[in-house]
């Protein structure tokens, strides 16, 4: 069954149908922050989403057009589980009507998808609330970029989201310009530069306990399962969406799509390439560190 979370609500929102037309009114709207569509699944769809088993953490990322996919979503999820040719199929027809309703929407060919296969993990029980950078590299000198991507959780938890009032976005200025002031001590241009790379992560997590801290009992917003949402982010963080991962007690299927040009899609996956390298390396030092401790642990204890 379908996800409904009854503590948080929906409200202060227009809630709109997931089509071409309604995505293209709404990026094109300046309202920014985001906004959620319903997304009219048929019984048959309804039946697809619940039936289908999420046995293994895996994550899909595709980076390109759509005439380049091929059948790589349905190889990904013939994976997942003990999941039978027909419903793998199914699913991958309701990934790709959704996939194609937002492309039109944005009126884009080029796209980064990423869907996300997560079971139960305590990582998230304490909020990451945050609000995205910008994704692309901005060509117009002295223009301020907002960009935005289409997010929707098909089986799990829904994503956390908190509307930007004023008094969020002051809040959420005041702890985000201590936090980049911290880590500008610890600038890293090199991935060799070990050190500053677990400051920064340490830094992050210092302040992830203040957002929790500050937001985690404001109004919160959390789509249901037949939901989506448009997400804004970009060089004006007071345009942005605040959002968090939610906690995750079961396992989850969250799908990003994040519509561009060719360009920005190219450059993006170097970009991202990057981080993954980045974040495999303070993975490493973390292992590293916590052996160096338990070595000089036993040394003592001897």
């Amino acid at each position: 069954m379908f996800v409904n979370i009854n503590k948080v609500s929906i409200y202060q929102l227009i809630l709109m149908r997931l089509n071409s037309k309604k995505i293209n009114q709404y990026i094109n709207s300046n309202k920014y922050d985001f906004n959620l569509f319903n997304i009219n699944y048929n019984k048959n769809e309804v039946d697809t989403i619940n039936n289908m088993s999420l046995d293994k953490s895996k994550t899909y990322t595709y980076f390109g057009s759509i005439k380049t996919l091929g059948h790589s979503i349905k190889y990904f999820l013939s994976e997942l589980g003990t999941n039978n040719k027909y419903l793998v199929n199914r699913m991958e027809k309701i990934i790709l009507n959704i996939l194609q309703k937002v492309l039109k929407g944005y009126m884009m060919e080029y796209f980064w998808l990423d869907i996300r296969v997560t079971h139960p993990t305590n990582s998230y029980d304490i909020s990451r609330w945050h609000k995205d950078g910008k994704y692309f590299i901005n060509n117009d000198m002295g223009q301020l970029s907002m960009k935005s991507k289409f997010i929707t959780v098909l089986k799990g938890p829904g994503t956390l989201l908190i509307k930007s009032t004023k008094s969020i976005n002051k809040i959420y200025k005041t702890i985000n310009d201590k936090e980049r002031e911290e880590k500008s001590k610890f600038p890293y241009n090199d991935i060799k530069n070990e050190y500053n790379l677990v400051m920064q992560h340490k830094i992050g997590e210092k302040y992830r306990l203040i957002y929790a801290k500050r937001f985690d009992k404001k109004q919160i917003i959390q789509p249901t399962n037949n939901m989506g949402a448009i997400l804004f982010s970009g060089d004006d963080i007071m345009k942005g969406a605040l959002h968090s991962e939610p906690k995750k007690d079961v396992p989850r299927m969250f799908i990003s799509i994040l519509p561009g040009s060719k360009k920005d899609i190219e450059e993006l996956k170097k970009k991202m390439e990057c981080i993954i390298i980045i974040f495999k390396i303070i993975i490493m030092l973390k292992i590293i560190i916590m052996l160096k401790i338990i070595i000089i642990l036993k040394i003592n204890y001897l």
